[in-house]
């Protein structure tokens, strides 16, 4: 598990053959960003096979998860993008250490970092642009 220091919060990238010691405290909260088409049982099956990549938030010197975010990946021709997918907890305290992701992303050989997000992201996220918006219909 890879370990990350921010202000107050440390981060640990949990690796697909982690992921089960640590589900039982994460999968509440990635339940808080299910929607129609994207549950926590979805997103358990893509970071067990490396297609999502789990990052956990916890205090300094503790192993209490205090919040989870997961990440995808996208190649294009010319650039590769780390979107993240959902992020659950304690945000106050993530926002303050986004620059860890935005720098680890970036050694990853990613040259953007997305996330999908409500609009009230627009407001905590001032450094990024709104580019586009979502807009999805069941068929």
């Amino acid at each position: 598990m890879v370990r990350l220091q921010g202000h107050t919060l440390d981060y640990k990238i949990v690796e697909e053959h982690e992921i089960d010691s640590v589900w039982d405290d994460v999968k509440g909260y990635i339940a808080e960003t299910n929607d129609e088409i994207l549950n926590e049982n979805d997103v358990y099956e893509w970071l067990k096979t490396g297609f999502y990549t789990l990052w956990v938030a916890t205090p300094r010197d503790s192993d209490k998860i205090l919040g989870a975010m997961t990440l995808e990946y996208a190649s294009y021709p010319r650039y590769n993008m780390c979107r993240i997918v959902s992020i659950a907890g304690e945000m106050k305290d993530w926002i303050d250490d986004l620059y860890i992701l935005e720098n680890w992303v970036k050694e990853q050989g990613c040259h953007f970092l997305g996330l999908y997000g409500r609009k009230g992201w627009k407001k905590i996220l001032k450094e990024y642009d709104e580019h586009c918006i979502l807009f999805r219909k069941k068929l």
